[in-house]
């Protein structure tokens, strides 16, 4: 049975959608069933004694991420998310410490934020 709420809404106007309404038209991609992306060759680039140079690849445009962990005091980091759905990824991760051991995990997101984490990836920057 219909609340008083809602026979007031009615009252000013407002329209109960259809049901034709939430049907995405052919030929166009529903983003909702966008998958997770899978990633693809993460690797270190270039290491110095205060950054890392990361870069991978997903197999539909996604965003890119870094999360780091130094493995001596175990603080964990990630960088700022690049929202650019891209292919080909690549971030520099600033203010390591030198002669340090780090753990990295790429993280990507498709365009319907469904997110996937790369294997880890282990470097030491340099004295």
């Amino acid at each position: 049975t219909p609340q008083s709420a809602y026979n007031n809404l009615l009252a000013r106007g407002w329209k109960v959608l259809s049901p034709a309404n939430y049907k995405v038209p052919r030929g166009i991609e529903n983003s909702c069933n966008v998958p997770a992306p899978t990633i693809i060759n993460s690797q270190v680039i270039s290491v110095t004694s205060s950054t890392a140079d990361i870069s991978w690849a997903t197999d539909i445009p996604a965003t890119s991420q870094v999360e780091y962990t130094n493995v001596n005091s175990g603080q964990v980091s990630v960088t700022t998310i690049d929202t650019l759905l891209v292919y080909n990824h690549s971030l520099s991760i600033p203010g390591l410490s030198a002669n340090t051991l780090y753990n990295a995990v790429v993280i990507s997101a498709s365009a319907s934020g469904k997110s996937t984490r790369g294997p880890q990836i282990t470097f030491r920057t340099r004295r």
